[in-house]
């Protein structure tokens, strides 16, 4: 199952599909207890997703690290899923501009001589060369999802967009309540945000088919611990018609 499905068509697999059909489809990539997590994961993916409106007034939507040097196939730190998510965080953008709700586009930026990168990424950043440097064209943010007059753009040094920005601080000026994450990429910079969200005490939204990783598995491995914490996970459609 593509990541794309994951939670839209879990539903329907699990009352359309016969017992033995539902394990035939995943038991190559799980043990049978792992399937059993998988399913009373799934539906809890799915319970949340149904709960309550999600796209209300005290609803931002925080776009994470949607730059060339991100995005495009060949860039330095390029994200293999990265590029197919785009069409998905546009039409996140678009739901959010016709209800004149806040965006806040998060970006990462680094000093040339890497003294602000993280430890563990200082020697692969000297040695590629800088990248997601101020002023270069990786930086930018990819064409088609630019900020518009009135979001917010947010520089980032960590995983984490809470960390040492102001982002919680204009969220609670704003008194939002609930915020919807996607972009890139998922095991790094989407879970950091989204774990501390849920410490600092927003409703926090995942949209699943909005947000990148290397690969499908990473993807459903994060979605499975995001979930499992409380956060509700829905795909793009489910967002944008709730």
């Amino acid at each position: 199952m593509s990541l794309t499905r994951f939670a839209l068509s879990v539903d329907s697999c699990y009352h359309d599909v016969p017992r033995s059909g539902f394990e035939s489809v995943f038991f190559c990539l799980f043990s049978m207890q792992s399937l059993l997590q998988f399913e009373i994961t799934a539906l809890h993916i799915l319970k949340n997703s149904r709960k309550e409106k999600i796209m209300e007034p005290k609803t931002a939507l925080i776009v994470i690290d949607v730059q060339n040097d991100f995005v495009l196939p060949g860039a330095p730190m390029s994200v293999a899923g990265a590029m197919a998510v785009v069409p998905n965080i546009k039409k996140l953008l678009e739901a959010f501009r016709r209800q004149s709700l806040p965006v806040f586009h998060l970006v990462r930026e680094h000093r040339p001589d890497g003294s602000d990168v993280e430890i563990t990424r200082l020697e692969d950043f000297l040695a590629r060369g800088p990248y997601l440097t101020p002023g270069t064209r990786g930086c930018e943010i990819v064409a088609g999802l630019e900020p518009l007059p009135g979001e917010y753009r947010i520089v980032k040094t960590r995983f984490s967009a809470f960390m040492n920005t102001e982002l919680d601080l204009i969220l609670r000026r704003l008194k939002i309540s609930r915020i919807m994450v996607c972009g890139v990429q998922y095991p790094n910079c989407v879970r950091a945000t989204i774990f501390d969200g849920v410490a600092l005490g927003y409703n926090v939204t995942l949209i699943t088919d909005a947000a990148a990783a290397q690969t499908d598995e990473i993807a459903r491995a994060n979605i499975i611990d995001i979930a499992n914490i409380g956060v509700t996970c829905i795909t793009t459609d489910q967002a944008v018609n709730s």
